[in-house]
């Protein structure tokens, strides 16, 4: 039957001028066309992102930082050159901003934005975050974020020491002994970040890696970068 049909189409074509035939083409068959074109270019678009997708060696996330915007500083372009082996054709660092949590009076938006963090967190998908003290202090006790006495060089403690920067000690129970006790999971980074975050409100900013982060060298790097420079942001 399907071959009667084609038979039919063909006989009915084989009269009409070239213009015709496709007019007549495109009627019958525009949407097979329409679909068949959506199809190329979704994969050519796949294709497309597969080949210049770029390996993410650096995530981080500003929550609750001021009306600066994080942005459209040159904060990752500085920090980046300071890597020796960064290449921004295959690498890319990732800085998320514009998350505004009301812890005190939940929103809709910052429960949705709460469960985001707690899925990022537990899948390793931010390496670091900068945020106020009610937010460290939020996620600290489940684990989120690393041990800081543990996790940093020496030498890198030491600068951070003689150069005023605090830690933020939060009382964590240990998952081997079960027992509660300060932990720093925090550096409090005032003298590089304080201008992207409004003091007036209390946002004083606090720098704590992931405990999950899959690119922990980095995390560390930006804070020697942060203790080391002050962020100047581009026009």
């Amino acid at each position: 039957m399907l071959n009667d049909e084609i038979r039919q189409q063909l006989r009915k074509m084989h009269k009409m001028t070239a213009s015709e035939k496709a007019a007549y083409i495109f009627y019958y068959y525009k949407w097979h066309m329409l679909i068949t074109v959506i199809v190329l270019i979704a994969l050519i678009s796949f294709i497309n992102d597969r080949l210049n997708a770029k390996e993410t060696i650096f995530s981080i996330t500003f929550i609750n930082s001021g009306p600066a915007d994080i942005s459209r500083t040159s904060l990752v372009d500085d920090f980046s050159e300071t890597l020796n082996e960064f290449d921004p054709s295959k690498q890319e660092i990732l800085l998320e901003s514009g998350i505004w949590m009301d812890l005190d009076n939940p929103d809709p938006a910052t429960i949705g934005y709460d469960e985001k963090m707690v899925a990022s967190y537990t899948v390793g998908s931010i390496d670091a975050t900068v945020a106020d003290r009610a937010v460290i202090e939020k996620y600290a006790p489940f684990q989120a974020y690393a041990n800081l006495e543990l996790l940093l060089p020496e030498d890198l403690k030491e600068e951070l020491s003689a150069k005023g920067y605090e830690f933020l000690y939060v009382e964590m129970e240990s998952p081997v002994t079960g027992e509660r006790a300060p932990v720093p999971v925090g550096v409090f980074v005032e003298k590089s970040l304080g201008d992207f975050f409004d003091p007036s409100n209390g946002h004083s900013p606090i720098y704590a890696i992931s405990s999950n982060s899959s690119h922990v060298s980095c995390a560390i790097d930006f804070l020697r970068y942060l203790a080391e420079n002050d962020p100047v942001r581009s026009d």
